[in-house]
């Protein structure tokens, strides 16, 4: 069913479908990193920012209640 479904956007977009997943991949990335530079910039208080942004953040921001950061949880060995 998931490679039905990248073979048929890449159809639409007359695109190869391992490119069509490759640049998506890219576009989460991107969209999750940008998520969290704009949440550090809130939690550092200064107001400032002077970078210049993802530029598709705004078209993708209704992604970001379906994309949810994993959380990781790292052990310490008891010796």
């Amino acid at each position: 069913m998931k490679e039905n479904s990248w073979n048929e956007i890449g159809k639409i977009i007359m695109c190869p479908p391992i490119e069509c997943q490759n640049r998506w991949i890219r576009l989460r990335e991107r969209l999750l990193k940008e998520r969290r530079e704009i949440e550090a910039e809130c939690r550092s208080g200064s107001g400032v920012s002077y970078r210049k942004g993802f530029v598709l953040y705004k078209n993708m921001k209704f992604l970001n209640s379906h994309v949810l950061r994993r959380r990781y949880i790292l052990f310490k060995k008891l010796q």
